[in-house]
């Protein structure tokens, strides 16, 4: 599963710098859209669980989740006017969307991580409700030419995006609201910036890394929008330390600097995702799946192949630390932590799991 993630902030925010740390310095130029070039990076985080697996199984080959970022040149929020616009149109098929706050650039200021994310919150909800406000104009237009027999459909529209403009008025993000699939479906079309999910990146001095628990709590309490994820980095002493190999471990390190930023940010999207890791093992494969959470063993099934999905009997589910407490899968059967499960069994993270299927 690869998950595209569009990278947004400020012009100076940092955001070229995280793209080349994550990527060790690998992003390669993408697409052009519009007047903006991309530059991208596929960076596939390691995983020790899947290392673990993987010698566990004697498997001839690993398979881990590939994560793509994308980033515009030459372009940040606050512009307004069309140039903005078009920008955020072009980031409509991403995933997710990373904010990239210049923390680094208020010198410790008590309100610094509220004032970056009121920014970024407010520019997303004014491209939304741009949006809202051309779609129900041409809605009004519409009705106007309509037969009669098609105005139910278009004033049901017109009342879902009505209700959609008064929350975003409100400053709350759409992602907040309760969806069902029909208004879901509704909307889909339009590529909500507020109704994806969101990694903020604080962007920060290296002195201040010893506070990076503190502040991600704080931006929890700040955003508390359904999908989000936090990661705090110090983009440029991490880039530059990366170029020192060992010596640039130890120097993070005495920053209290610890884990690579790819897999910080990694994790920050998935969990911004609602998304679990789910592992399979065999002798010629070992793979880790990101999944939806509340993914259900058939629904897994199919993620694998359709034709397993279709011929499911039954799935095979132990817990990945419990597998490796047992040592062995026969160990495992004899305590009777590998558990038979049906169609609906609902999957939990880190679970192994073996889908047993008719040919």
């Amino acid at each position: 599963m690869a998950i595209t993630t569009g990278l947004i902030g400020l012009m100076g925010a940092g955001r070229s710098t995280l793209l080349d740390l994550v990527s060790g310095g690998s992003a390669f130029a993408a697409e052009r859209t519009g007047r903006f070039t991309a530059r991208a990076a596929l960076v596939i985080p390691p995983d020790p669980k899947l290392d673990w697996l993987t010698e566990f199984y004697a498997a001839r080959k690993s398979v881990l989740p590939e994560f793509t970022y994308l980033d515009y040149d030459a372009v940040g929020l606050g512009e307004g006017g069309g140039r903005e616009a078009e920008w955020l149109n072009a980031l409509q098929p991403v995933d997710v969307l990373a904010a990239v706050l210049p923390v680094f650039l208020d010198e410790g200021a008590a309100d610094s991580v509220a004032r970056r994310l009121a920014e970024v919150s407010a520019d997303l909800v004014v491209a939304d409700l741009a949006v809202v406000e051309n779609r129900l104009e041409r809605l009004a237009n519409d009705l106007k030419r309509a037969p009669r027999v098609e105005w139910p459909a278009v004033e049901s529209e017109r009342e879902v995006l009505a209700g959609l403009r008064a929350t975003l008025e409100d400053g709350t993000h759409l992602r907040a609201l309760e969806w069902d699939e029909a208004r879901r479906t509704l909307v889909r079309s339009f590529g909500f910036m507020t109704m994806k999910p969101m990694v903020v990146v604080l962007n920060t001095g290296e002195d201040e890394a010893a506070g990076w628990a503190v502040e991600c709590d704080r931006v929890r309490e700040l955003w508390p929008f359904p999908g989000t994820g936090v990661m705090a980095c110090s983009a440029t002493i991490e880039a530059e330390a990366g170029e020192l190999g060992e010596d640039g471990d130890e120097t993070l390190g005495a920053f209290g600097i610890e884990g690579a930023a790819g897999a910080r940010l990694a994790e920050a999207v998935v969990e911004a995702a609602g998304l679990i890791p789910i592992y399979t093992g065999s002798e010629s494969e070992a793979r880790a799946w990101l999944v939806d959470r509340g993914t259900t063993a058939l629904d897994f099934a199919g993620k694998i192949h359709t034709d397993i999905a279709r011929g499911f009997i039954r799935a095979e589910v132990i817990p990945l630390d419990s597998l490796a407490a047992a040592g062995s899968e026969a160990e495992a059967r004899r305590r009777g932590q590998i558990r038979s499960e049906g169609k609906e069994h609902v999957l939990e993270a880190e679970d192994v799991v073996n889908v047993l299927f008719s040919r």
